[in-house]
């Protein structure tokens, strides 16, 4: 289902507020939003895997090698809708990207390159407003090695259809910076898609890293009115 974004105002006075309490690498530009995986489930059960999601993030993004230890995702208020994360299972894996930003295969397994780490298992319920911090098993990331590739597992949710109860969290849709592709239950997958959550890595800099780069932020001033979508 697709809405237009209304609300910038209201959209914009929450990412101000949340942002002074981050201090990080925010990667994507602030200009529409979606629900998945996190405020919605299509699948149309809520038995077993519901949707294998994967973002790529573009190894530009990033200034120089990192620890990952944090991972933030930044609630939309859209519409008004419920922040809360759908009841469920969440496995968050990171690894390098075979196939990168713009590049995602339907077939999410061949986008995975080397082993993947399982940074962090949760389960939902959790308020997304106005963000919400994941920490984890701290991975170590080297952008000079390709791109970074987030996959969640999301399973047993119930069953919340997008454009239903819930929100958008804020989305990427520029494409340069992050990407994504996904595998709903019982609707198919979709390969490299624009759409991919914005997403705040709170790491801890290698000692090769000079300064951190808040990507996403710089580019909140060409805010424009989209559609947002599932």
């Amino acid at each position: 289902m697709k809405k237009s974004v209304v609300g910038a105002a209201a959209l914009c006075a929450a990412l101000l507020s949340s942002a002074p309490a981050f201090a990080g690498i925010i990667v994507g530009s602030f200009d529409g939003g979606n629900c998945y995986p996190f405020l919605c489930n299509d699948s149309g059960t809520n038995s077993g895997t519901t949707i294998d999601f994967q973002q790529a993030y573009s190894a530009s993004a990033f200034p120089g090698a990192i620890t990952i230890e944090n991972i933030t995702f930044y609630f939309g208020n859209f519409f008004g809708g419920g922040s809360n994360v759908v009841n469920g299972n969440y496995d968050l894996y990171l690894s390098y990207a075979a196939n990168g930003v713009g590049s995602l295969s339907s077939t999410l397994a061949n986008n995975v390159s080397g082993a993947q780490s399982l940074f962090a298992s949760m389960t939902g319920g959790g308020d997304m407003n106005p963000s919400y911090m994941i920490s984890g098993t701290p991975f170590f990331y080297d952008p000079s090695n390709g791109d970074l590739l987030l996959e969640v597992v999301a399973s047993n949710q119930d069953v919340i259809p997008s454009g239903g109860s819930n929100d958008y969290d804020v989305a990427d849709y520029t494409g340069s910076e992050t990407s994504r592709a996904y595998c709903v239950t019982n609707a198919g997958c979709n390969g490299d898609d624009a759409g991919a959550l914005v997403t705040g890595f709170n790491a801890v800099p290698e000692p090769s890293t000079l300064a951190l780069l808040g990507a996403g932020l710089a580019g909140f001033g060409a805010f424009r009115r989209r559609k947002a979508k599932s």
